[in-house]
């Protein structure tokens, strides 16, 4: 499976660190670790989360507040858009291509 992502999710993902990590280191590797995990399930199972707007999908991390926005380019072929908390707005990562 080939994963790739917007050049901005590296972006995404340093702030949300960073803010857990102004609380607690662990918590900001629990988020990560759970990140990961997600990931690794949207690589394994793909049409998993549900379409949120024209093959946009979103996967729901269950201990943190925050989605991941990704799309199926092809069968073999993943594209993380972006993470964002439940409560942001989501077009910002919808609007990314």
């Amino acid at each position: 499976m080939i994963l790739t992502s917007h050049k901005l999710l590296e972006d995404d993902l340093r702030l949300i660190i960073m803010q857990y990590q102004s609380v607690s280191e662990k918590l900001a590797l629990r988020f990560f670790k759970e990140y990961e995990s997600v990931i690794d399930t949207i690589l394994f199972m793909p049409e998993r989360w549900p379409i949120v707007d024209s093959n946009l999908r979103q996967a729901l991390l269950t201990k943190f507040p925050y989605l991941i926005y990704y799309r199926i380019i092809a069968e073999d072929h993943i594209y993380i858009i972006g993470v964002k908390h439940q409560k942001r707005d989501p077009e910002i990562s919808r609007s990314r291509e």
